[in-house]
């Protein structure tokens, strides 16, 4: 039954209001709700009435309330809506201004609604008033909050910033929190339709808001050992609102000063993972990856993140096996105390010892000096000459991971004939280079991962440059060397822009002014230590073209970027089944975005400028819109030019592309015939080619 907030209201008869109005949504706790009721009869704080929902029980629990004689505790029926119905059912009856929640299966101590009612006229400002808790686990035993009150409060205080509280345990849950009915009218009732984290979706539109008080005193005692608890039957939809909430604070900017937004952020990362980890585990592994792909840029919970990627690869049977589905869904750590399964236990997968391992650090004494990662996709002409050119390094302390990304050509069969120890194939299915690449960072046991693409080769002191550059420039986020390019018409050295004149090993003055010419850096002659991608995230899955220069812009943001004019590497344009070849994608690319956000936040890293970034994201536009209109689409093309307009390094490429994309059709497809496309991007394309996209 859904309660409007006009249904609020102060009165319900001429008797005088209580102080506090008592919550109780009620459905099928038979064995639990008198244990509830007597807690409550039992406060030393004795100003309440009890407002108990009966939610359509069909276990006969309405009969056990209807046996209380007490005049202050009222049982209201109705037909089952699920519990956030009950509880604004509740709020509408309610006649206090501060109404306390508890759930019919826990109970309180004998002082809860004293430290309530002292909280509240301490800090009337305040929009929920909460105490410490202590929780019965399933086998039985009583335990301390997962939750730390912070040590720089004392019993009574406010939190600073809930959402830097909540990354580490749940300051606040249902059975132990009061609220003013002011907050209600103001930020909303609980969310109905929500079958999971409705309630932690109504507590974060509140600390949104408005400061929340805590007592460290214990109040309340939260029973997971009770039956038919609401957060253990895997709804799928677990923490959609909290989701929808958290972004729409971030895109608006509708958060209080106090509240870091890095920790808003990262609380929506780990609601995103809860979700994927919960639809991985029931068989819906495509959107689990969608989700996963949306925290991507977690760092707090990058091993969270990084496992359930793994696990959405494994086909189903290993899946089960990995998640030992009986221990996943009853197992629980000591202290843990929420009604649904704990964020520990959907993010870190549940088995033996043995599988557990696939997912824990391997000991530094097995460790390589460095972990080499080779995305393999139909490759069945290159991928041996790629390992081949590995195992000829003058450097040999490495590991290599080669994932196969689904090949259907026998290219995993080619690399399977390789008998050193040190070369591992790991298959998965074809979900596209990002989600390999990510794949081969999760497998990876060294501290440093080199890229190489399967139809591509390095030369043999490829890895000695980099461990070179990786010792001379330790607090670099990348490093890079030189390379040479290989085309249907013949081999060419790029003259690389924006790099001081070789011979030279160092940091890039600015990374974003590369791009002026032959972009310097690319993947198949990139290193980077693991702890960069814990900071910066992972590549970004969905991406068809330009992945990696959203990968390798985001760490330039971050950290310096070391290159060395070395040549060791090989970039064969030449081979077959390049990612390059094919149809565009029609929007924007996503490190347009990256930039965007880095502009917004003005998070410049030193030496770069606004007009750096700003030039290096027009680049990114018009290079697409070339694309997009090769291939015939000109009005999308048009939009995408129209994005980067004020660019002013690459003005007459700009004008000229417009030119052409305003074009009548039949004028752009005689334009853009083989024999005038070929002069008109002698003198137009951004950086004399389009390596990347």
């Amino acid at each position: 039954m859904a309660v409007g907030l006009r249904k609020l209201r102060v009165a319900m008869s001429d008797e005088v209001a209580p102080a506090v109005s008592i919550v109780i949504p009620l459905y099928n706790k038979t064995r639990d709700i008198r244990r509830a009721l007597d807690s409550v009869l039992a406060q030393t704080f004795e100003d309440f009435e009890v407002i108990v929902v009966n939610d359509g029980s069909t276990d006969g629990s309405e009969k056990v309330v209807e046996r209380y004689a007490d005049r202050r505790v009222r049982l209201v029926n109705q037909a089952n809506a699920g519990v956030s119905a009950a509880r604004n059912r509740g709020i509408a009856e309610a006649r206090a201004d501060l109404i306390a929640f508890l759930d019919a299966d826990d109970e309180w101590l004998p002082g809860h609604l004293a430290a309530l009612n002292r909280l509240a006229t301490k800090y009337p400002e305040c929009g929920a008033y909460c105490t410490n808790h202590k929780t019965v686990g399933i086998d039985g035993r009583l335990r301390a909050s997962s939750y730390t009150f912070p040590p720089d409060l004392s019993m009574d205080g406010v939190l600073r910033d809930y959402f830097k509280e909540v990354l580490t345990g749940y300051p606040i849950n249902s059975t132990k929190v009061a609220i003013p009915r002011r907050v209600f009218a103001e930020c909303g009732l609980f969310p109905e339709g929500e079958q999971d984290g409705e309630d932690l979706d109504m507590w974060c539109r509140i600390a949104l808001k408005h400061p929340i008080a805590y007592s460290a005193e214990v109040g309340a005692i939260y029973h997971r050992d009770s039956a038919n608890r609401a957060g253990e039957r895997g709804y799928l939809s677990i923490r959609r609102r909290l989701v929808e909430t958290l972004e729409n604070a971030l895109v608006t900017g509708g958060y209080r000063r106090s509240t870091d937004r890095a920790d808003l952020v990262e609380y929506l990362n780990q609601s995103l993972i809860i979700r994927a980890a919960r639809n991985i585990q029931s068989g819906d592994r495509r959107y689990g990856r969608e989700l996963l792909s949306r925290a991507s840029g977690t760092q707090r919970f990058r091993a969270r993140y990084l496992r359930w990627k793994y696990l959405s690869f494994l086909p189903a049977p290993l899946l089960k096996s990995a998640m030992g589905i009986r221990q996943a869904l009853t197992a629980g750590r000591p202290g843990t105390d929420e009604g649904r399964r704990t964020d520990a236990e959907y993010a870190s997968p549940v088995g033996t010892r043995d599988q557990q391992g696939l997912f824990s650090e391997v000991p530094s004494t097995e460790a390589r000096l460095i972990s080499v990662v080779i995305p393999l996709y139909n490759k069945v002409r290159h991928v041996g000459r790629a390992l081949d050119s590995v195992l000829a390094q003058t450097r040999q302390e490495f590991e290599v991971i080669v994932v196969n990304d689904g090949s259907t050509d026998g290219s995993a069969d080619v690399v399977a004939r390789y008998s050193d120890p040190r070369i591992r194939l790991v298959h998965q299915e074809n979900a596209g280079v990002s989600a390999a690449r990510n794949r081969g960072i999760a497998e990876a046991r060294a501290d440093l991962i080199a890229f190489l693409d399967a139809d591509d080769e390095w030369l043999p002191e490829h890895l000695e440059t980099i461990i070179r550059l990786r010792r001379n420039c330790p607090k670099c986020g990348a490093y890079a060397t030189a390379f040479r390019i290989v085309t249907p018409r013949g081999e060419k050295t790029p003259p690389f822009t924006g790099v001081p004149a070789p011979p030279y090993e160092g940091i890039i003055p600015n990374y974003f002014r590369t791009v002026y010419g032959d972009h310097a850096v690319w993947t198949s002659a990139m290193a980077v230590p693991r702890e960069t991608f814990n900071s910066c995230g992972l590549f970004p899955f969905g991406e068809q073209r330009r992945e990696d220069l959203d990968m390798w812009c985001r760490i330039a943001l971050q950290y310096p970027i070391a290159f060395s004019t070395r040549m060791s590497a090989v970039y064969h344009q030449e081979a077959d089944n390049r990612v390059g070849i094919g149809p565009p994608e029609l929007t924007e690319p996503r490190i347009v975005r990256t930039l965007q956000d880095a502009l917004a936040a003005e998070k410049l890293p030193d030496g770069v400028t606004r007009t750096d970034l700003l030039e290096y994201m027009n680049i990114q536009l018009i290079t697409r819109a070339i694309r997009v209109l090769m291939y015939g689409f000109p009005e999308r093309a048009r939009g995408l030019l129209a994005k980067a307009s004020t660019t002013r390094a690459h003005r007459d490429v700009f004008r000229r592309w417009m030119l052409l994309a305003s074009l009548p059709a039949p004028l752009i497809r005689l334009a853009l015939g083989v024999r005038g496309v070929t002069a008109f991007l002698r003198g137009s394309a951004v950086g004399g080619r389009s390596r990347h996209d």
